[in-house]
C-alpha cells in the first residue's frame, strides 16, 4: 500500500471500481475472474488476478406428475451441488440428484439441496397414482374459446412410449392427427370449425409394463357441444 495512487478493480462481471478497500456484491452463482491492477505515485502498475465462487442453492424437486401404480419414475432435482431425499421408501437412492421413484399410492417426497458451503433450500415434489397403465379421455369437450375444455387432449397414464392420437368424424374421415403428447384437438379441420356431434377417437402407446413393448391402442367416441 505504500506509494500506491490508484487501485481498480474488475469483478469479472461486467462491473468496476476504484478504491481500497472496497465491497462488491454478486448476484449470481458462477466462478468470477476478479482483477486487479495499482499504479504507484511514479506511474509504476502491477496487476494481480484471482477466482471467486459464487455459490447458492435453489431446490427444484421437479413438477408434480401422474403415474400408474409401480410405474418408475425418473426424478431429477437441480438447485444444488449435492441432494438429499425422504422419506426413502420407494427411490432407488436417496443422496443423487436423479433417484427411480416406484409407489403403489400416492407419495410426497422432500428435497433438500445443499452448496459446498453447507447452504441449504428445500422442495416437494408430489407422485399422483392413477389406476393404469391407460388412455383417459372426456365424454365430451366445448371448443368456443371460453378457456374451459376447449381442447380435446388424452390423458396419459403410465405410458413409456406415445405414438398417436387421431380423431375421425362420423364418415371415417380423419380430421386430426399428432404425435405430440400433449397436444390436442381445438374442434376444427383445415381451419373450419366442425359442427357439433359425435366423433371417433383413436390413441396408440406402449404401456411402461408391457411384454416386449407390444403396443395398446384404444378407442372411443366424444361428443362435441358448443
Amino acid at each position: 500500500n505504500i506509494g500506491i495512487n490508484l487501485w481498480h478493480w474488475t469483478f469479472g462481471d461486467s462491473q468496476q471500481m476504484d478504491g481500497v478497500p472496497i465491497v462488491h456484491t454478486y448476484t449470481a452463482n458462477g466462478q468470477y475472474t476478479v482483477t486487479l491492477y495499482a499504479t504507484s505515485i511514479e506511474g509504476c502498475k502491477d496487476t494481480i488476478t484471482s477466482f471467486v465462487n459464487i455459490y447458492g442453492t435453489n431446490a427444484f424437486a421437479g413438477n408434480d406428475t401422474i403415474a400408474a401404480a409401480n410405474q418408475p419414475i425418473q426424478l431429477q432435482a437441480t438447485g444444488g451441488i449435492s441432494y438429499e431425499w425422504s422419506p426413502s421408501d420407494g427411490l432407488s437412492s436417496t443422496s443423487i440428484a436423479n433417484p427411480i421413484a416406484t409407489v403403489s399410492g400416492n407419495k410426497t417426497y422432500y428435497l433438500k439441496a445443499y452448496t459446498p458451503g453447507g447452504c441449504e433450500s428445500y422442495d416437494t415434489i408430489n407422485i399422483i397414482i392413477f389406476k393404469g397403465p391407460e388412455f383417459y379421455m372426456p365424454t365430451a369437450f366445448t371448443p368456443n374459446s371460453d378457456g374451459l375444455n376447449d381442447v380435446l387432449t388424452p390423458f396419459l397414464i403410465g405410458l413409456k412410449r406415445f405414438d398417436y392420437f387421431a380423431v375421425y368424424d362420423r364418415y371415417g374421415k380423419q380430421i386430426f392427427y399428432t404425435t405430440k403428447e400433449k397436444k390436442g384437438w381445438d374442434g376444427s379441420y383445415k381451419g373450419r370449425q366442425q359442427p357439433i356431434g359425435t366423433y371417433i377417437w383413436m390413441a396408440k402407446g406402449v404401456y411402461f409394463n408391457s411384454v416386449n413393448s407390444v403396443p395398446t391402442i384404444r378407442n372411443g367416441s366424444v361428443m362435441l357441444l358448443r
